[in-house]
């Protein structure tokens, strides 16, 4: 599909990664060959570039009546001009990456999950689009099980979908020596007002499935955050809060917000690179989570890992393993009663290694399973782009 003849100067690549906000970096940790890749960073693109041509874009709609949207055309185009064989993206990306085979049959679309969703948000985001056949991909590259599962009942060929774990954790090897015992709480923090919480409403969601404000939402870190460092007061460990920031900017960011909520005196830490904070989390002794990706990552790589689901997203399942387990267990809970809590940290701290050996084989493998150096992953690549 040849939309315009406004050329871009990008040549003939064999693989176009839309790369939204550096989601699909991930990529480069293929077993690919760098020089057939074209990244191409939308997100910085729709914001530089776009408002440059968009009286070219308008044009073109112009002499093309069925195309109404701007931010497709401008997708289109680049595609034109790269005219790549394959097309990788995440999955959570964009909606307009499930529609494009409907424009270029031809061109074979592959789709990675680089996050933790849940079913709950698939079905959410992605059920009418299957309902009505226009995720038109040939290959879904998912972290779990439960969700390769999901998109079968949905409608796409067994074929098509494909479990692989994580592949960022997976590239990056296991570090080796002795650990520590330090207690390292991953915060979750996002660009919110938190200063006047009460003013806007989260897509986070309670238990009866309304929204909560963020005043709700930071009482519950202020409670997490509390008990933790009691615990580890009266148990002599060391506890510290590491922070999603990858730079000096961001960190400053959440150093400010752990002030407002009363534990700016907490260690804070943080690192720059995705092998440094692997590396760096490899070597904790104990790891509380709410819910993140890097949690299960880091659960698949065989740390003790506590799963505090207090907080539910709108659309996301929080509860660990999706519910399939039940809302508590030997390392997970959704209770805010601290006479169940405590109890549950307790046994935490105390499991063995053969113990956490014994969790992993019961529940890591089935939720998240460790594929070291993506060995298995690159093979079921190579078969579906041969």
């Amino acid at each position: 599909m040849n939309i315009t003849n406004f050329k871009w100067g990008c040549g003939n690549y064999r693989i176009l990664v839309l790369d939204e906000r550096h989601s699909t970096t991930f990529v480069k940790k293929m077993d690919l060959d760098p020089k057939e890749i074209f990244f191409l960073n939308m997100h910085t693109l729709t914001i530089y570039i776009f408002p440059l041509i968009k009286f070219i874009l308008k044009k073109i709609m112009k002499r093309d009546p069925s195309i109404k949207n701007i931010k497709a055309v401008y997708l289109l185009s680049i595609i034109d001009a790269v005219n790549p064989s394959f097309i990788f993206s995440a999955i959570d990306n964009n909606k307009n990456y499930w529609c494009l085979k409907n424009h270029y049959p031809r061109k074979r679309v592959f789709l990675f999950q680089n996050a933790l969703r849940g079913v709950t948000e698939l079905k959410a985001r992605e059920r009418l689009y299957l309902d009505e056949k226009k995720f038109e991909v040939d290959h879904v590259f998912t972290m779990t099980e439960i969700e390769r599962e999901w998109y079968i009942k949905s409608g796409l060929n067994v074929t098509q979908t494909h479990a692989c774990g994580s592949i960022k954790s997976n590239e990056i090897d296991l570090s080796s020596g002795a650990q520590d015992s330090t207690l390292v709480y991953l915060l979750q923090y996002k660009h919110h007002d938190y200063v006047n919480p009460d003013q806007q409403s989260s897509r986070y969601l309670n238990e009866r499935g309304e929204f909560l404000s963020y005043e709700e939402i930071y009482g519950k870190n202020i409670f997490v955050l509390r008990v933790l460092e009691d615990f580890c007061k009266k148990n002599s460990i060391e506890f510290k809060v590491f922070g999603r920031a990858k730079d000096d900017d961001t960190a400053a960011e959440e150093c400010a917000y752990l002030r407002h909520l009363g534990f700016g005196h907490i260690d804070y830490i943080f690192k720059t690179t995705e092998v440094e904070t692997y590396q760096y989390l490899d070597k904790t002794g104990f790891i509380v989570t709410l819910s993140s990706t890097l949690g299960h990552e880091m659960l698949s790589r065989g740390k003790p890992v506590f799963f505090w689901g207090i907080q539910h997203w709108a659309g996301k399942d929080q509860i660990f393993g999706y519910g399939q387990f039940g809302v508590r267990g030997e390392f997970w809970t959704i209770d805010l009663d601290l006479d169940s809590v405590g109890p549950l940290l307790s046994r935490f701290v105390a499991y063995t290694a053969s113990d956490w050996s014994g969790f992993y084989q019961k529940y890591a493998t089935v939720i998240l399973p460790l594929d070291t150096k993506n060995i298995r992953f690159n093979q079921v690549l190579q078969r579906a782009m041969s």
